[in-house]
Parts: structure tokens; C-alpha cells; sequence
């Protein structure tokens, strides 16, 4: 137990830049990290398990053979976080391979390609700054969810892509929303650190996990004028604002 966990440790700091698994003991239905490795999107297929899935590999990233999941009474922390997570509070030690993450995003892509083209679920939704926000309200416009959590490393590596994305769009019709897994309170303290130009929705839980079934973070999804699905991406690249902006232009025309 002691070698691994040394082994898991001198890997995030040999190799910051790889892909995070995020689970529990218990299974596959916990919130999963996508590290810069790779991004899941709709529109560049082949098919994975009878799937039609694309990973889409970034240049400027490696990929690691496996990763390791420290897990501590019960929460699951990303092997991206080990500095946060003292070696002796750990109780187990799981090693993914890459084929297992692949089969795991590859499933939960699948849940995504079934919204597409369909009707996005509705919601009702209230930001940070006390505005409420309802789907059946937003249509004539292109509505861009991000779904996310403090915790989840490549959730914050993408946040200045999506700043970017705000300011790109700022004189179109155009709605950002970031639907968090964390409370207002988390939420206030964190961005005194950091910025998120969009929207941002505490405690989301709820529509994240159970309305939008998201549990791979971080997720976006693009919803055109017509309060249609038409493009999802899972995960983080280094080209993730070129991507989102392709989707947002064919939804906007």
C-alpha cells in the first residue's frame, strides 16, 4: 500500500498534464474528471464499442499507461489532487488503465448522444447574482451549459477558454450558464481567486446529475434557438474554445 501510494504520487508530479478518473469503491456512477488528454464531442465519430464516440487528442498533452484514485472515508479524489489528500488518510488505492477509462467515458458519452437533436430538458435555474433563469424563456437564443465543480481540476484549467468564449460572444444572442456541484458559499470563496465570466448556478446538483444525467466533469452542452440539444463536448483540450465555437455558430445561424 505504502509503494503505491508513493507511485501515485511521484506520477501527478512527473505528469500533471493527464487524464483524471474520479470514482468511488462503490462504481462507475460517481462524478469522473476528463484531464486535457482528451475531449468527447458529437461531432467527430468513430465507433467504440459499437459507440460513436470520438476522442479528440490534444498535441500539447501526454497520456499517462494509469491512474491512480485516491479515495478517503467514502470521497472520491481525482488523482490530479493528491496534494490534497494526505497519504495516511487514504484507505484504498485504484488503478485505472486507460482502457477502463475509455469504456467508462465511452458509456457515458452514449447518455449524452442520446439528447442530441432532441428537445433539452427543462429547467429552472437561479445564478449567484439572484437572477433565475428558465429554459421555455430562453428561446431565440443559444444557450451554453458547462457543468462542473470546484474540486474537478480540468473544470478550472478550462475556465479561461470559456471566459474567452463570453467575451467572444458578448453582442450575440448568446446565454452562459455553469452549473455547479458546489454551494454559494464555496462558490463566492473560490472566485476571489479565480474568474468565470459565465453565469454560475450553486448547488446544481440536481439538474446536473438527474435532469442532464452529467457524471463526467467537465461537460458542455449547446442548445440551439429552438431549445434544442445540438452538440455536447465532455472533457478538456487545449482547442476546447475553438470547439464550442464552432458548435455556437451553427446553432446561432
Amino acid at each position: 500500500m505504502k509503494i503505491l501510494i508513493i507511485t501515485a504520487a511521484l506520477t501527478y508530479l512527473l505528469f500533471p498534464e493527464h487524464v483524471q478518473a474520479q470514482t468511488a469503491a462503490s462504481g462507475k456512477n460517481k462524478p469522473v474528471e476528463v484531464n486535457s488528454a482528451k475531449s468527447y464531442s458529437a461531432t467527430k465519430a468513430k465507433n467504440v464499442k459499437g459507440s460513436s464516440i470520438q476522442p479528440a487528442r490534444s498535441k500539447a498533452t501526454t497520456i499517462e499507461p494509469a491512474l491512480a484514485t485516491k479515495t478517503t472515508e467514502g470521497t472520491a479524489v481525482g488523482s490530479g489532487s493528491l496534494q490534497a489528500a494526505k497519504p495516511d488518510s487514504a484507505k484504498s488505492i485504484k488503478v485505472m488503465t486507460h482502457a477502463e477509462i475509455e469504456a467508462m467515458m465511452a458509456e457515458r458519452a452514449l447518455v449524452m448522444k442520446e439528447m442530441l437533436h432532441k428537445p433539452a430538458p427543462a429547467f429552472t435555474a437561479t445564478d449567484l447574482n439572484g437572477k433565475e433563469y428558465k429554459l421555455s424563456e430562453l428561446k431565440g437564443k443559444v444557450v451554453v451549459l458547462n457543468f462542473w465543480f470546484i474540486g474537478c481540476k480540468p473544470c478550472v484549467m478550462k475556465m479561461p477558454h470559456l471566459n474567452d468564449l463570453v467575451k467572444r460572444y458578448k453582442d450575440e444572442d448568446v446565454v452562459f450558464l455553469a452549473f455547479s456541484l458546489d454551494d454559494e458559499s464555496s462558490l463566492r470563496k473560490f472566485l476571489t481567486k479565480k474568474t468565470f465570466d459565465y453565469n454560475i448556478i450553486p448547488d446544481a446538483a440536481n439538474v446536473a446529475q438527474q435532469t442532464y444525467k452529467i457524471n463526467s466533469f467537465p461537460t458542455s452542452l449547446v442548445i440551439d434557438k429552438n431549445g434544442i440539444v445540438q452538440d455536447y463536448l465532455i472533457g478538456y483540450s487545449t482547442d476546447v474554445e475553438q470547439q464550442l465555437a464552432a458548435f455556437i455558430d451553427k446553432s446561432l445561424q
